[in-house]
C-alpha cells in the first residue's frame, strides 16, 4: 500500500542507526505491524526498526571474517559499523536471537552465519 511504501521509505533513510519506534505517529503503528508481518522490518528491542535489507547488511558486517566457532567482542563488532555502544549492544541482542551468535561472558561466539 502507499502508507507502506512511504513509512519504509521513512525507516530507509535512518540508515544503520535505525528509525527510533518514538518517533512512530498513531496512524503509523498499524503500519509497522502490516510490514513487520510480511518480513519487510526488523525491530530491535522496541526501540529501533530497520528494514530487512539493512538488517541483514549489517549482520553480514559484524560477522564479517569472523568464521563459525570463533569469538569476538563488542569492539571487534564495531569495526566495520560507524555505530556506537547504543546501538551495537541491541543489534548483538538480535543476533543472538536469530540464532547467528550466542554470548559467553563479555564475548560473543560465531554461531551460523547469514
Amino acid at each position: 500500500s502507499p502508507e507502506e511504501e512511504h513509512l519504509l521509505k521513512k525507516i530507509t533513510k535512518a540508515g544503520f542507526e535505525g528509525y527510533l519506534v518514538k518517533f512512530l505517529s498513531k496512524e503509523e503503528k498499524p503500519v509497522i505491524g502490516l510490514l513487520r508481518q510480511k518480513g519487510l522490518i526488523v525491530i530491535v528491542e522496541s526501540t529501533f526498526i530497520y528494514p530487512k535489507e539493512t538488517f541483514d547488511t549489517i549482520t553480514s558486517l559484524i560477522l564479517k571474517n569472523k568464521p563459525i566457532g570463533s569469538f569476538f567482542s563488542i569492539a571487534e563488532a564495531k569495526e566495520h559499523l560507524p555505530l556506537s555502544r547504543k546501538y551495537i549492544l541491541p543489534l548483538l541482542n538480535k543476533l543472538e536471537e536469530f540464532g547467528f551468535v550466542e554470548r559467553i561472558g563479555n564475548e560473543r561466539r560465531v554461531v551460523k552465519k547469514p
